[in-house]
């Protein structure tokens, strides 16, 4: 087989996380796989970064600018994937547990939001 007519396979990693953006993944799998264990994650990258503040240099600060604004882009695919597939659950199966998911999500964004919020501001504001 030549090198022009072989097929590469698909890449996994990209087809998840489209069908995660698309809400195409199972609910259980968008909310307790998707949404825990990236949320857990993306809390510990911040956890970890803001405790790097106590080595603070110009370098740090633009890690620190970058890995928030990484947090929140990703925050904000692993939430819009878990409401649309509740939406797509609800479509088709009863409907509480899609509602469930999407006011969970709606309470998850708010405390985000509360909690990155002072740190947005810092940054920011060069109260750093």
């Amino acid at each position: 087989m030549s090198e022009a007519t072989e097929t590469k396979p698909p890449n996994r990693i990209k087809a998840i996380f489209m069908l995660h953006w698309k809400g195409k993944l199972p609910l259980a799998i968008s909310y307790w796989v998707v949404g825990w264990l990236v949320q857990f994650v993306l809390a510990m990258v911040l956890i970890f970064g803001f405790s790097a503040l106590s080595r603070f240099t110009d370098a740090t600060y633009f890690s620190l600018v970058a890995m928030v604004l990484s947090v929140c882009a990703l925050t904000f695919w692993c939430n819009v994937g878990i409401w649309r597939s509740a939406t797509y659950y609800s479509e088709a199966s009863p409907k509480i547990w899609g509602q469930l998911a999407k006011v969970a999500v709606a309470l998850g964004l708010i405390g985000f939001v509360l909690q990155i919020a002072p740190a947005l501001a810092l940054i920011f504001t060069g109260g750093l």
